[in-house]
């Protein structure tokens, strides 16, 4: 099963202070790797819907197509 998804002409990234983020002073080594955090952009219960979407997938099913099955979901909740 292929599934496409049309991509964005201008995907938004994160409000992301890359100054603040890229700064490095030495002094912590075993800091790793920062990521920003933002709100996921699913209510509650979309999440519980999507769980549920993914109960009913066949188990042998390829990690890319169970990513892009995600990933659709996800556009079409949030309107991309």
């Amino acid at each position: 099963m292929q599934t496409n998804i049309d991509q964005p002409e201008s995907p938004e990234e994160p409000d992301v202070d890359w100054e603040i983020a890229a700064d490095h002073d030495g002094e912590e080594e075993d800091a790793g790797i920062v990521v920003p955090e933002f709100d996921c952009p699913l209510s509650p219960e979309d999440i519980t819907e999507l769980e549920s979407v993914f109960q009913q997938i066949d188990p042998n099913t390829p990690v890319k197509e169970l990513y892009l099955l995600c990933r659709e979901y996800v556009a079409e909740r949030c309107g991309s």
